[in-house]
């Protein structure tokens, strides 16, 4: 979001655009959105809510590049268009120590998927298929539930 609103303020476009793309087909729905899967299938409240706020912000960042498609969308969902926002969103929570820097601890979170997924492969297994010999980096061990549902890590 910060490297979004950095070229935002520069008036960088291209980079701004490239960046919402690369998070909301990428990063997000392939490493946040699946480890946040078990829990919104045991109907978790506060990985709704989230997964909620991620896609309304992601609509209020992506409209000055698409504002008839965001408007229809916020409009619809939010009976409130998003060409209406008036400021950038954030998020007013204090953020634990170790979510300081979202970009290296994702980072962090699609290299270790990679290498689970790139092991599952090598080893002819589907990805929903249990794996062990697999250990959670210590910077990881926050999300270490999450990473064992989502690969089911013995």
């Amino acid at each position: 979001m910060e490297s979004i609103h950095k070229s935002w303020i520069d008036i960088d476009i291209y980079t701004a655009a490239q960046s919402i793309k690369n998070f909301t087909t990428g990063i997000f729905p392939s490493h946040w959105l699946e480890m946040a899967k078990t829990r919104l299938y045991s109907d978790d409240l506060n990985a709704s809510w989230t997964l909620h706020r991620i896609v309304k912000d992601i609509i209020t960042v992506f409209t000055p590049i698409c504002p008839f498609f965001c408007h229809h969308i916020s409009l619809t969902i939010y009976d409130k268009s998003s060409v209406m926002a008036d400021k950038y969103p954030k998020l007013n929570l204090k953020i634990p120590s170790y979510f300081s820097n979202l970009d290296n601890f994702s980072q962090l979170i699609i290299d270790f998927n990679s290498f689970v997924w790139k092991k599952k492969k090598d080893n002819g297994f589907s990805l929903k298929s249990e794996i062990s010999d697999v250990e959670i980096p210590k910077e990881l061990e926050i999300l270490s539930a999450a990473l064992v549902r989502m690969h089911n890590l013995k």
